[in-house]
């Protein structure tokens, strides 16, 4: 007599599959649920204590779960949530000469980051003459900062005035309206603080001011001859 029967074996090739892995900025809300995957009858331990497939979680940190199937075999996984520190940026405001390109840099602690400037350019400097309100955008992974900053202009210090006036003939000095400038240049030659005045026509000036600025003006300087008077007899 005879008798025959068979057994089956497989494997339980079931693997804990934690997800939610996660960077988040420093400004931002955060909560993340956090999944698995395996069959029902699995048991869950997660580091928190908690018993559930799913947990959500509302702060940076390493999650470990460990899972144990039916057939009591175990795998282990983990998911880490970081929160990105804080992306900074600063750029100074600058002053320099009209029709002058200004330099500016971005000075960011994070080696890291890269720059992007309202004007369009990239890079760590932006260079530009026109004066007006400006930003950088620093980036570092998906998170920014912002920073604002001002090119102006040295204020005008050269002023000769209104035009002048003369009766019949011309003798006067003109003398610069500033004690601070370095250079002064009459009619594009003569170099002096003061200027001899005696004809009539356009007197222009030259000057480098006290921020090294180069201004320009002229006047109009007219002559008019004195009427002839004659009463009679």
């Amino acid at each position: 007599c005879s008798w025959y029967d068979t057994v089956v074996i497989s494997y339980d090739r079931e693997v804990v599959d934690a997800k939610g892995d996660t960077l988040y900025c420093s400004y931002d809300d955060f909560s993340r649920v956090l999944t698995t995957n395996m069959s029902n009858g699995t048991v869950f331990q997660w580091s928190t204590g908690e018993n559930t497939p799913n947990i959500t979680v509302n702060k940076p940190g390493k999650y470990l779960v460990n899972a144990t199937t039916i057939n009591k075999c175990e795998s282990k996984d983990s998911v880490e949530i970081i929160q990105q520190s804080d992306v900074k940026v600063f750029v100074n405001d600058t002053q320099v000469c009209p029709g002058f390109f200004a330099e500016f840099t971005a000075i960011s602690p994070d080696p890291a980051a890269t720059f992007t400037w309202s004007n369009g350019s990239s890079g760590k400097v932006m260079k530009t003459k026109i004066p007006g309100n400006y930003y950088v955008r620093a980036q570092v992974a998906l998170c920014s900062a912002r920073d604002t900053f001002t090119l102006s202009n040295f204020p005008d210090e050269l002023d000769l005035g209104n035009d002048l006036r003369f009766c019949n003939n011309i003798d006067t000095l003109i003398t610069t309206p500033s004690k601070n400038f370095r250079l002064t240049t009459w009619n594009n030659e003569v170099t002096s603080s003061t200027y001899r005045l005696n004809k009539a026509g356009f007197l222009y000036i030259t000057v480098i001011n006290s921020q090294g600025c180069i201004e320009k003006d002229s006047i109009n300087v007219r002559l008019f001859p004195n009427p002839s008077l004659n009463l009679g007899p």
